[in-house]
């Protein structure tokens, strides 16, 4: 009898339940792999997610502080807050004139950091809505400001209501000499000494007097002020003067590039009599004009193609005339010197008496009005530029020598004087706010970002 079949049988069994072992053991180590990979990739996909989702939390978090600093919101100097699953601190610093922030973000155990410093932007920029020079700010009658003001002199109130002349604001009186008296201020005060004021935020001085006080009392002496005692130590040091926007090197710049695209002279006709006016539409500039300009008639326009000097005064007459820059330069900023080099003292001023309206062409798009007049600097009682009767637009005035005087209601987009005074019931209202690191509102100025980074 033959066996073989058997055997075959045998060894067939062996080898498929040999292959059957491998099979299963080959599919398990696939399946493992396989399921392995996964796992890795979901848990990188999960630590991935959950790192973006820390990263765009540090960075929210970053522009919720901005956005805080800029439009006067309440913040402490640490603040934590949970975005989605991430929690977030932020703590800010002001460090050698610079404003940090440093942001922590965590989810789970996962950590991201960031960091933020910034400062207000240099150059011809109008860091302040309001700002003074030595000659300080006077707010007489019931004049008041919407708007920041920043003074190396002193801020004065001598009008107003039972709390002082309004300034819608955060104000600063620099230096060691640096005073505030009779204003109503709806933000902070920043100064040596404070008298009979009235702030709605905080008090920043060494010393401070009849006043009240709604936020933090931050001086060192304290009388007759509503909360008393003090809620703690003043800051250690004044605030620092701040430059005015253009120095006179600047504004010789300006003159020469004025000069160089031609000069209308004293002797030519269109200086006739020592005026040259304008009582229709023209286009002018760059150029240097040797005598006063006078601009009036409702419906005239004064387009400029260029910066403009006129040596000697700058007069806005009857009516209600308009300067414009040129559709040409969009986005460009020019600027009207009046400096009549010879004569700074009852010459080279600018005297909008009348309603004028300014429009600059395009997005940042400025005029600059300058007076070189010098008499307030000397002592005298000259007025540098006179704001006139509700001038509006995008202009700007500049007069780091003399006195700008705003006797009735104006819109601009910024004020320069060594002395401002405000009188009647002139109220001033920025198109453009103020920025500093002290100051909490406002575009205009602008801050330069010297770093945003996420920190190991």
């Amino acid at each position: 009898m033959n066996n073989r079949y058997p055997t075959q049988q045998k060894n067939r069994g062996a080898a498929l339940l040999t292959f059957v072992i491998l099979f299963l053991l080959t599919s398990a180590a696939f399946v493992f792999a396989v399921t392995r990979g996964v796992y890795f990739d979901l848990t990188r996909y999960r630590t991935l997610e959950t790192s973006k989702q820390t990263f765009f939390g540090v960075e929210s978090a970053i522009e919720d502080a901005i956005h805080r600093h800029r439009n006067s919101k309440d913040y402490d100097v640490s603040e934590s807050f949970t975005i989605g699953d991430t929690d977030l601190t932020v703590s800010r610093a002001i460090v050698s004139g610079h404003f940090e922030f440093d942001i922590v973000g965590t989810t789970n155990t996962l950590v991201r950091k960031g960091y933020l410093e910034f400062t207000i932007g240099a150059g011809t920029s109008f860091s302040y809505g309001l700002q003074s020079d030595t000659g300080g700010i006077l707010l007489e009658n019931s004049s008041s400001v919407l708007g920041n003001i920043y003074s190396n002199g002193t801020v004065v109130g001598t009008g107003g209501g039972p709390d002082g002349n309004d300034v819608f604001g955060t104000v600063i009186s620099a230096g060691a000499s640096g005073y505030v008296e009779g204003i109503h201020a709806t933000g902070n005060v920043y100064a040596h000494g404070i008298d009979d004021a009235v702030i709605d935020g905080n008090a920043y001085c060494d010393a401070i007097d009849g006043s009240t006080v709604s936020g933090n009392l931050l001086c060192n002496t304290v009388t007759a002020t509503s909360p008393n005692p003090a809620d703690g130590p003043g800051p250690a040091d004044d605030q620092p003067p701040s430059d005015l926007p253009l120095t006179d090197e600047d504004i010789d710049d300006i003159k020469a590039a004025a000069e160089a695209g031609g000069v209308i002279a004293s002797t030519d006709p269109e200086c006739s009599g020592g005026t040259y006016s304008i009582d229709a539409s023209t286009t002018i500039g760059p150029v240097k004009i040797e005598c006063d300009v006078e601009v009036r008639n409702s419906g005239t326009v004064v387009t400029l193609e260029g910066q403009v000097w006129i040596e000697g005064d700058l007069i806005i007459g009857i009516g209600q005339p308009e300067i414009a820059i040129s559709s040409s330069l969009e986005g460009e900023t020019l600027t009207i010197v009046a400096d009549d080099e010879s004569n700074r003292t009852t010459s080279s001023k600018v005297d909008l008496g009348n309603k004028a309206t300014f429009s600059g062409y395009g997005d940042n798009s400025y005029i600059i009005l300058v007076s070189q007049n010098n008499d307030e600097e000397m002592g005298g009682s000259e007025i540098a530029i006179n704001s006139g009767q509700s001038s509006v637009g995008d202009v700007l005035l500049h007069a780091a020598h003399g006195e700008i005087v705003i006797s009735q209601s104006g819109e601009f987009v910024g004020v320069a004087a060594r002395l401002i005074r405000l009188q009647n019931s002139a109220q001033i209202i920025y198109q453009t706010g103020a920025i500093s690191l002290l100051f909490p509102d406002g575009p205009g100025g602008g801050y330069i970002i010297n770093e945003w980074s996420e920190v190991e």
